[in-house]
């Protein structure tokens, strides 16, 4: 039986895939072993999102090909999308596969050529509880400082039919939790016939039976709807929680990075959620120093991070991707700068995610506990509004939803429960 390994870069959408490719190989014959191990073939999904991403991609694949020189490498992914010529050189037994053909990787390998492989259901992550379900691919905004448009090409959806029957494949494996991911999430439904919403399609996933809940990935902020909040608000299996990327709160930062929102519009849509679900957990990317992005700038946004009650954050500085008309500008800032901007961010970050647990404490959540991990059976557990704790002597099973009593100990947010999950 020939094995084969996995490595994912990047977003929960590429997480998705690689599992897809993994059930295909599976299907097909192959086992599948620690990417550390010794396997005939390596699968690398690759990520561009900043500059770092493409060095940790380079690296890793380099690496491989310096320790593994006999066995054959398949580079995927959004880098190897958009610079396949990094890794085409190095050597015969290294393909590399464009995104729109990944699915078709089974097919390669088990020598068939690349051909599509429309239909396969993902109902498990190999390391993880939670399953992440992509329902949508591709974006068709032109930000001016990404590249996804470029590595994921115009925005496709999947219907909801095909949505709702893997949901039901997956409860019907034991998945506790699925997290709905797509390049631009919220644009879910416009290319179908029927133009649906992501909000619909969200009350039509939490009227299928089972035990389960649904979470939502990042969603733009120009596209909460009422059906959308009207679904949060609900109180069902839809989890009160939102991410919704900020990246700036300068509008003429904004303006020239051609995002789709203004900062009264992103200030206006957390306060109608926080009216409607006030436990709601709600995350924001924040890029510090984009192009034009000066002093005032810089502090607006440090301002209105301050002034939201956010849940948690995800700093990054700018990094410039080669081709986008950010990189070319001329009003870049400095690197220093960036960072240092980026760690007075973080600071903060950390001070909103203290104060909203805070909030928590001596409340009982659902919350879905992990696999037990060490011989005192100690064990982790994400609640509903998405904090993340340790469960103090448990004595249950792993990829169960059970209530958790939330306390503070030593400084640190934690979960109790007096009973054994059936």
């Amino acid at each position: 039986m020939p094995t084969v390994a996995f490595k994912t870069l990047g977003c929960k959408l590429n997480q998705y895939e690689t599992e897809a490719v993994r059930a295909g190989l599976e299907e097909a014959g192959f086992e599948a072993v620690p990417f550390e191990a010794e396997a005939d073939y390596y699968v690398v999904n690759t990520c561009t999102v900043t500059h770092r991403s493409d060095y940790k991609s380079r690296q890793l694949v380099r690496r491989l090909r310096r320790e593994r020189p006999e066995a054959n490498l398949v580079v995927t992914g959004c880098y190897a999308e958009l610079a396949p010529e990094v890794f085409r050189p190095l050597g015969p037994n290294v393909a590399v596969v464009p995104n729109r053909e990944k699915e078709g990787i089974p097919a390669l390998l088990a020598g068939e050529g690349v051909r599509p492989a429309a239909g396969r259901r993902v109902t498990r992550f190999a390391s993880k509880t939670r399953l992440f379900l992509k329902v949508q691919d591709g974006c068709d905004h032109a930000c001016a400082y990404c590249t996804v448009v470029r590595a994921r090409g115009r925005s496709r959806s999947r219907t909801a039919a095909d949505v709702e029957g893997d949901v039901r494949a997956a409860v019907a494996a034991g998945v506790k939790e699925i997290v709905l991911v797509g390049v631009d999430l919220g644009s879910w439904g416009r290319d179908l016939a029927e133009k649906p919403s992501l909000g619909r399609l969200c009350e039509g996933i939490s009227n299928l039976p089972g035990d389960f809940r649904l979470r939502l990935s990042s969603v733009d902020v120009s596209d909460v709807d009422a059906a959308l909040a009207e679904a949060l608000a609900a109180g069902g299996r839809l989890c009160p929680h939102v991410h919704l990327p900020l990246q700036s709160a300068d509008d003429r930062v904004l303006r020239a990075m051609r995002r789709r929102y203004r900062v009264a519009d992103y200030r206006r849509v957390c306060e109608e959620l926080l009216a409607l679900v006030p436990d709601v957990a709600i995350g924001a990317d924040v890029i510090a120093g984009l192009p034009g992005e000066d002093e005032a700038a810089f502090r607006q946004t440090y301002a209105l991070v301050e002034e939201l009650p956010f849940a948690y954050l995800h700093v990054f500085p700018y990094s410039p991707r080669p081709g986008t008309v950010a990189a070319s500008r001329p009003d870049q800032v400095p690197p220093e700068v960036r960072e240092e901007r980026a760690a007075a961010l973080r600071g903060l970050a950390t001070a909103k995610r203290a104060a909203y647990e805070r909030r928590f404490r001596g409340t009982v959540r659902e919350a879905l506990v992990e696999e037990r991990r060490g011989a005192a059976g100690a064990a982790t557990a994400v609640t509903d509004n998405y904090i993340r704790v340790s469960v103090l002597e448990y004595r249950g099973p792993g990829n169960v939803l059970v209530p958790l009593t939330l306390a503070e100990r030593d400084g640190r947010l934690v979960g109790q429960t007096d009973r054994r999950p059936s």
